[in-house]
């Protein structure tokens, strides 16, 4: 029982049959910018905002789904009524990239609206997304992190792979536009749902003959 690797062009998806682990690991090159008004990226704040975007990733997304496996494969048979812990992890690196990540440095109380672009494999940041910010809707505040709602772009959840059902929940195009759903990441909040790992289930069913993925 050894692994599998899903080569895509957003992420891998390894398959650890021995430890019934997946890992999504997303390698990041980024781009560091600035406003006028503010002093060079140092090396030690481009290092940090990397090491806190790794932390977020890994408390708010790591150690959330849990998967199963059934169907008439070999394989399935195998790990049928196991449990498959999925996890993500983040890295920097300069060539072999999946993502380009450009960060802007802005002044400490400034904003920015911050994005991501599926098809160019681009996701726009500013320095303070690691900062919780607060969205009015439905009558009240909600706090979130920028960086972690924009990572769920980068894994999947937007409008552009033809489902409405994905993408950002705050809008009103969107399925899930409701005060029933403003906690969900992908809205104002921080809640995942199983709907934010889609990509990653119809990419294992996708890979794997008469074997069902599914969240548990």
């Amino acid at each position: 029982m050894g692994e599998k690797r899903i080569r895509l062009a957003e992420m891998d998806i390894v398959v650890y049959e021995s430890r019934k682990v997946i890992d999504v690991d997303i390698r990041f090159r980024y781009h560091w910018n600035k406003d006028f008004d503010v002093p060079p990226w140092t090396i030690e704040e481009k290092r940090k905002f990397h090491e806190t975007y790794k932390e977020i990733v890994d408390r708010v997304w790591g150690e959330c789904y849990f998967l199963s496996c059934a169907g008439s494969s070999d394989f399935a048979k195998r790990n049928k009524g196991k449990r498959w812990d999925l996890n993500f992890n983040i890295s920097n690196v300069q060539t072999e990239h999946h993502w380009d990540v450009k960060v802007k440095k802005i002044k400490p109380n400034a904003w920015k609206q911050s994005h991501v672009d599926w098809w160019d494999r681009t996701m726009y940041l500013d320095s303070n997304d690691h900062t919780y910010v607060k969205h009015l809707a439905g009558g009240k505040f909600w706090k979130q992190l920028p960086s972690a709602h924009e990572f769920g772009h980068v894994i999947g959840n937007v409008y552009t792979l033809g489902n409405p059902d994905h993408g950002d929940e705050y809008r009103p195009r969107s399925t899930y536009f409701s005060g029933n759903n403003w906690e969900s990441i992908m809205s104002v909040g921080m809640e995942l749902r199983d709907r934010h790992a889609f990509y990653i289930i119809e990419t294992l069913n996708s890979q794997y003959d008469d074997a069902i993925w599914t969240i548990i």
